[in-house]
């Protein structure tokens, strides 16, 4: 229920319901409130670079209420190029499309343990689109749909937020059209997210010369390697490992190299495997140096 006092329609609210004196974890309210806030955070960077990435958001505190913990959030909008912007008052425009969106994604996630599919996925980029376009605040109408890694890890963030809570806790989000509750048993792992924002794999082999960080005689693990940066890669040569007992600092091998493009043609992951280990590279000992003078 939305309080007397009048509003902005930008404003929002999110409240956690309790029971007093329930509960092992009397912090759990306040994490699952700051953890939802920052995940609102995050969602917003995202969702306003459907219509303008130099566009920041910022979401300032406008009051908190007691009963229910209830917390007020206002979000501002700055930019350092409003020249691709329509003139009018497109703060304001920008943040009802912010608490929409947001509103949008609570609802999609109602009824729902699991996204059982990437079509379920894009409808609701399509449903964030068109609220965007609905803005009309770019004087060339082009919008982009938000990234769906982005929007994966922004509704897994909101999951995790709302973990912290337990039975018989809510939790509401609030805004000028009324109160929605957020769905408490929806999870999504880090596996699902990686395999809804796949679009193309593309793989191929090539040699490497790989500095072992970590190795795993075990071949259970994956190994640590330097190259470029740290990679990890498993270690699928297994006749080498048998033969080879103690690590050596470098290895020339013939490596697998798995991409995996996302829908927005950028890459999500890229993965390792060592098909065959061509031969080991000791670094030269200071002493080895010495020895050979």
């Amino acid at each position: 229920m939305i309080p007397d006092i009048q509003r902005p329609e930008s404003d929002f609210a999110i409240e956690i319901g309790f029971e007093p004196e329930t509960g092992f974890d009397p912090a759990r309210v306040f994490k699952s409130m700051g953890d939802l806030i920052d995940a609102f955070q995050d969602m917003d960077r995202q969702l306003i670079r459907s219509i303008d990435s130099s566009i920041q958001p910022i979401l300032m505190l406008e009051d908190i209420e007691a009963g229910s913990l209830r917390t007020w959030l206002r979000g501002q909008l700055t930019t350092v190029d409003d020249d691709v912007l329509r003139q009018g008052d497109w703060k304001k425009v920008l943040g009802l499309y912010l608490v929409k969106a947001k509103h949008i994604i609570v609802r999609w996630l109602d009824g729902r343990t699991v996204i059982s599919s990437a079509v379920e996925v894009a409808e609701l980029e399509q449903e964030l689109l068109n609220a965007a376009e609905e803005t009309d605040v770019r004087r060339i109408p082009i919008y982009r749909p938000i990234g769906r890694g982005q929007l994966l890890n922004g509704i897994q963030e909101i999951s995790t937020a709302l973990a912290h809570l337990e039975q018989p806790d809510s939790a509401s989000l609030i805004t000028s059209d009324g109160s929605i509750e957020f769905n408490l048993n929806f999870r999504i792992s880090d596996e699902v997210i990686e395999d809804l924002s796949i679009e193309e794999r593309i793989s191929h082999q090539e040699e490497m010369i790989l500095k072992v960080k970590r190795p795993d005689f075990l071949g259970e693990a994956k190994w640590e390697f330097v190259y470029e940066r740290a990679i990890e890669a498993k270690m699928a040569d297994r006749e080498w490992l048998q033969r080879f007992q103690l690590p050596g600092d470098s290895i020339r091998a013939l490596v697998q190299v798995d991409v995996k493009y996302g829908f927005d043609q950028e890459v999500v992951s890229t993965e390792y495997r060592i098909l065959r280990v061509l031969r080991v590279i000791h670094r030269e000992r200071p002493e080895q140096r010495l020895l050979g003078e």
